[in-house]
């Protein structure tokens, strides 16, 4: 039988903020208590297609299995896939802004756990929901901690024109302010981490 099984939270932070960390797949250790390590196998920007292994544990089993994004909405929607390992599955984030400026944040998982004969899809269930809600309670305790006063790393996987945009986009536009790298170019090369300092609104800066 399969599992399907959707939480959501509403988080005090703009869309643009919530989406870039919680839709980079290398965060997800820092907010997911069963996620131990994800190693990208594809060259970033994030795009359909990316590839990245996860290894988890889950119900006192360890897993391991390759992720593949197959649908990318950046800011809206994130959809990876996998169809190898004991439990294929498909995770789905969705965000949406609130009429106050927050985000709502869905987080859907569901699959087939092929490697989980013996435990009942109840207690599958039930125990997906549990830990899910943990983890976004998580990430909305990070992202909200100390009135936001929070520095979150996101890894240089977007250029600072195409967060600007994003954010411009969801309105974010006259809350976010760039600063560029110490050679002054435009783009952020693939070693650059990108530090975005929540005070309130998005700072971002790119450090050479």
């Amino acid at each position: 039988m399969s599992v399907d099984v959707q939480v959501e939270a509403t988080i005090e932070r703009p869309v643009v903020v919530v989406a870039a960390f919680a839709g980079d797949p290398i965060n997800a250790p820092r907010w997911y208590s069963n996620i131990e390590s994800v190693e990208l196998k594809t060259a970033p920007p994030l795009a359909v297609g990316s590839r990245m292994d996860f290894v988890a544990t889950f119900l006192g089993r360890r897993l391991a299995y390759l992720y593949e994004v197959v649908e990318l909405d950046p800011g809206r929607r994130l959809v990876m896939r996998t169809a190898d390992g004991p439990f294929p599955m498909e995770t789905t984030y969705t965000w949406e802004p609130t009429t106050l400026g927050a985000t709502r944040m869905s987080l859907r998982n569901r699959g087939t756990p092929a490697g989980f004969s013996r435990v009942a899809t109840p207690v599958i269930e039930r125990a997906m929901r549990r830990a899910t809600t943990k983890d976004l309670k998580r990430l909305k305790a990070m992202l909200e901690t100390d009135g936001g006063q929070l520095a979150v790393v996101t890894g240089g996987r977007r250029s600072e024109h195409g967060l600007l945009a994003l954010a411009r986009e969801r309105g974010d536009d006259r809350r976010c302010q760039i600063t560029r790298g110490q050679d002054g170019r435009d783009s952020t090369p693939a070693h650059v981490m990108r530090h975005i300092l929540l005070l309130g609104a998005a700072t971002i800066t790119d450090v050479g």
